[in-house]
């Protein structure tokens, strides 16, 4: 397999591994992942090959062009001046891209995780083998915003001969460079509180603001520790999207999944059953237990406290993604986000040939955590976190509440070190390894299966099978992390509740339970002697829940 799920963007930049023998028969097989079912893998319009075999042969040339500096292991701070140097042999020009660092996507097999698009550090500049960059300092569409912490490598292109390398190793990029006036003798008297972002819990109270180490974060005053949050109602700012060309009917020439002749009042209406049946799931899935406890409480409620409405198509990028930024630009997001509180914007549009959305995306401080592509540049960043959602109203509700499954996994792995763990390490994690019990191929680990991703049910290995009727024996009902709970047989009769495995489509029944067993308000659940945490307060109120720590446990 060359790679797993990616996002349908019409091309795929893959370098051939050099284990691969060579030969003269060799095809590409695509496969689309959003129709693909037990009946029909290899038939219809869900998969393609290459019409004519292709050969993999030795390299008989070295590559014209090479990244020098940096190579890997250097540690640069954001908003110093850094040299990157390069050698290409055959190009008058060359670009310089910035991309985040995962370690599994360079391993073999790769993981289920989509690559990073490129940040832009420069475009079209002449080969002249050197470039002073001023760390941060991007070639933006949109207003500055700073690069987040973390690992990244550089990538040279070679604009004539096409060709591309990359560091050998990621660089770290960090954030210590304080925004403060560095001068004590110049700065005044005045209690400032600030935190440490790496810690957010660790919060103090300082004579000066030129007292506040480098890299903290100032803030109103800090928070008194709680040891865990109470249930919460979530604000939500709901927008729709109806493109059409004469102001009554849908505009089906763009979306796709919608019957022509649709009238904008009848998929408004849609739309509103919709967005009511994805908040009582949600709401539902929060219920720690909540399938077998009927006096289990909700941890999180949704209020839609805005709705706006737009006669017109999605706006778009250049590379045909929606144009989250000027959405939320032109909305005032900021105001919604640190003024009025909203947690969560949610986009109800349409599926199209036209255009890329992402399922979820994430603005904060910390980064972009999120099921996309995780461009650092696509959302302003407020105050505080929030998280879009982007639906398609043409599908069941289930597609909706299967982007925030996906949400909460990117969270929760975020928390719990995924991103910056290696890949045949997954296994000891203790969200995906022990509670979704998979290794990073998606592999069940031994002894009994756990409760599965949002994917794939604890009964099988494969993705979207939500109604398998295979039995295996799993502790998910009784899930601890220490693996000690009862194992009983489960298969789809365990959450649809009926013999035939039915429900309203799209696997809602299967979400809301893999929901429901996620450690939850009041868990009294304990890992090596230490207490786990709600793992909710972090999809509810994700910078509050920083704040106690990032952690899992506590």
């Amino acid at each position: 397999m060359i790679s797993g799920i990616i996002f349908n963007t019409g091309f795929y930049q893959w370098t051939v591994p050099k284990t691969l023998p060579y030969g003269n028969d060799y095809k590409i097989r695509v496969i689309d992942a959003d129709l693909i079912s037990s009946t029909n893998v290899d038939t219809g319009p869900v998969i393609d090959d290459s019409d004519a075999s292709f050969s993999i042969v030795s390299s008989t040339t070295t590559p014209s062009i090479r990244v020098i500096s940096p190579n890997g292991g250097e540690n640069w701070t954001i908003d110093s001046y850094q040299k990157i140097k390069w050698s290409a042999l055959n190009d008058k020009t060359v670009s310089i891209y910035l991309k985040r660092y995962i370690s599994c996507l360079y391993a073999q097999p790769k993981c289920r995780l989509t690559e990073p698009m490129p940040i832009i550090i420069a475009e079209n500049i002449p080969n002249i083998g050197e470039y002073d960059w001023q760390v941060g300092n991007i070639v933006k569409k949109f207003e500055y915003q700073t690069l987040s912490s973390g690992s990244y490598i550089i990538e040279i292109r070679g604009n004539n001969s096409g060709e591309v390398d990359v560091s050998d190793k990621p660089l770290q990029i960090v954030y210590t460079n304080s925004p403060l006036n560095p001068s004590k003798q110049a700065c005044i008297q005045a209690t400032t509180f600030a935190y440490d972002p790496k810690n957010p819990s660790k919060c103090q109270e300082f004579s000066t603001p030129c007292d506040v180490p480098e890299g903290w974060l100032t803030t109103d005053k800090c928070q008194q520790k709680n040891t865990f949050l109470e249930p919460m109602e979530v604000p939500v700012l709901v927008i729709k999207y109806y493109p059409t060309q004469n102001g009554r009917t849908i505009d089906t020439s763009i979306t796709l999944d919608i019957p022509q002749g649709r009238t904008i009042k009848e998929q408004d209406e849609i739309t509103n059953s919709l967005n009511k049946k994805l908040i009582k799931a949600l709401t539902e899935g929060s219920k720690y237990h909540g399938y077998k406890n009927s006096n289990a409480l909700p941890f999180l409620t949704y209020k839609v406290i805005a709705e706006k409405t737009f006669l017109k198509r999605l706006p778009l990028t250049d590379n045909k993604i929606i144009d989250y930024f000027s959405i939320m630009k032109d909305l005032n997001v900021c105001d919604y986000v640190d003024n009025k509180g909203v947690k969560e914007i949610w986009i109800w549009a349409y599926a199209s040939n036209y255009e890329i959305m992402w399922e979820s995306n994430f603005s904060s401080i910390y980064g972009d955590i999120s099921n996309s592509n995780r461009d650092p540049n696509d959302l302003p960043v407020c105050k505080k976190s929030y998280t879009v959602y982007t639906y398609n109203y043409g599908r069941e509700y289930a597609t909706a509440l299967e982007n925030h499954g996906h949400q909460i996994e990117h969270i929760l792995n975020w928390i719990d070190g995924r991103d910056i763990t290696p890949n045949d390490q997954w296994d000891k994690l203790l969200f995906w390894g022990k509670f979704v019990g998979r290794n990073f191929e998606n592999k069940i680990l031994p002894p009994v299966s756990a409760c599965g991703w949002i994917h794939s049910p604890p009964n099988t290995e494969k993705d979207y099978h939500w109604y398998e009727k295979t039995q295996v024996f799993s502790d998910c009902e009784d899930w601890n992390p220490n693996r000690t709970g009862k194992k009983k047989p489960v298969n789809c009769v365990t959450w649809t509740g009926n013999s035939e495995c039915k429900d309203d489509g799209g696997g809602e029944m299967f979400k809301i339970w893999w929901m429901q067993n996620i450690p939850g308000y009041k868990n009294e659940l304990y890992y090596n002697n230490i207490k786990l945490r709600n793992w909710w307060e972090f999809i509810g109120d994700f910078d509050e829940a920083l704040k106690i720590g990032k952690s899992l446990t506590y």
